[in-house]
């Protein structure tokens, strides 16, 4: 069953008004202040980035921390960043990160101690001799380095992290590995590091379900055990997949939600339900799915989708205190569009039906939503941070619905 909504475009498309705007882009300066933006009554966004054409940002992941604000990871024109923010997006400060020529951070989480923990990956900074690699980065509160950072990688192919979770001991970090080069026979792969609490490698491994096997977030599991989400199969061919591994990486099944079908499809985010299923939420061909999957053998329990005419996708699930669901993503794209689409925020309920949806956009811009962290338990306050594609320019977008900010008239 799919929830359909006509598309949805506030702005009237002017050509005169579109190169008016185009003209101004290329005139901004560099190291902009955010820019305060009131796209509906009772949301907030703000934009952070150089705002220059030829200059990409994009902001990852947002995750909530130990002293009540927010902290967001991503990529910074060739440098990875972290950036603090209040619940109403105020900046409280912004750090940068350079290891071997280019790094991005995918995923970030808070520490026991208050440090920061990014996972990502960073581009000829092996001495293995390997173009990309993972990456564990450790800051402390203020985003100050500490140690070195932990580059990994095996048999010098090109890998990234692109999620990290805690277990009981220490880490384990998902990513993608091209060992295309090895053999014949060997492609993209799944890859699993394990790492103790001095981050120091337990153990590693891959999984390969097909050809093209793309990570995209993982859980440590409460009755123990990971479960992982991505895509599988051939470009043009792509499979919504899950896999489940014992504590020690051995797998245990792996399964396909949805295809094969186009390079959209792919299980973007799952999360661990209190009944010990799991909760997955992605891309099935234009519309975005969400499904409850029996965790003892990846059967699909029960599914929606939801979307517009267009390409829709989702992006990150999160459970609520109070069992409703709160999904990230984009809604509306044409095919190779870089305007006027939607960061989209669906409240669902526990079964799945759809209660609330959220639009933020900009005037001829591309928005969407990366990663969402609720406000609120009831999720009637959140915030979410993605990007804001304009011309040949990419930004770093935050958008909320607050319930204490003061929202502009």
């Amino acid at each position: 069953m799919k929830t359909i909504h006509s598309f949805y475009n506030k702005q009237t498309n002017s050509l005169l008004l579109s190169l008016m705007m185009i003209m101004g882009m290329l005139a901004f300066n560099a190291c902009k202040p955010p820019i305060d933006i009131d796209p509906e009554p009772d949301q907030l966004m703000k934009v952070f980035g150089e705002r220059v054409g030829g200059k990409l940002e994009i902001a990852h992941k947002i995750i909530r921390t130990q002293d009540g604000n927010m902290l967001v990871a991503g990529k910074w024109q060739e440098a990875a960043f972290l950036l603090k923010l209040t619940t109403c997006a105020d900046s409280l400060w912004l750090q940068t990160y350079t290891v071997g020529n280019a790094t991005v951070f995918y995923d970030v989480l808070e520490m026991p101690n208050g440090n920061l923990l990014a996972v990502g990956k960073c581009e000829q900074c092996s001495e293995s001799g390997a173009e990309k690699s993972m990456l564990v980065y450790q800051t402390n509160a203020e985003g100050g380095a500490v140690g070195n950072p932990v580059i990994l990688n095996e048999q010098d192919i090109d890998a990234q992290a692109k999620a990290i979770a805690a277990t009981q001991d220490g880490y384990i970090i998902a990513g993608t590995s091209n060992r295309a080069a090895l053999s014949a026979y060997a492609g993209i792969s799944a890859h699993l590091y394990k790492l103790d609490q001095s981050l120091n490698v337990q153990w590693t491994k891959f999984y390969d379900a097909g050809y093209f096997d793309n990570v995209s977030d993982i859980v440590s599991l409460s009755q123990g055990g990971f479960a992982f989400a991505g895509r599988t199969g051939a470009l043009g061919a792509l499979t919504s997949q899950l896999w489940y591994t014992d504590v020690e990486g051995n797998l245990q099944w792996t399964a396909a939600l949805f295809g094969p079908g186009n390079q959209q499809n792919v299980a973007a985010s799952l999360v661990e339900l209190p009944t010990g299923k799991l909760l997955v939420s992605g891309t099935n061909d234009q519309d975005v799915f969400v499904a409850k999957v029996e965790t003892d053998s990846g059967q699909v329990e029960s599914s929606m989708q939801y979307g517009s005419d267009r390409n829709d996708r989702a992006n990150e699930i999160v459970l609520l205190d109070n069992g409703q669901i709160l999904v990230a993503g984009l809604y509306g794209a044409v095919r190779r569009a870089s305007y006027a689409t939607s960061a989209w925020v669906m409240l669902l309920d526990a079964q799945l039906g759809l209660n609330e949806e959220y639009f933020f956009n900009g005037y001829l811009t591309a928005d969407e939503a990366m990663s969402i962290v609720p406000l609120a338990g009831d999720g009637s306050s959140f915030a979410f941070a993605g990007s804001r594609r304009f011309s040949n320019s990419q930004d770093i977008v935050i958008g909320i619905k607050p319930d204490a900010c003061t929202v502009p008239e």
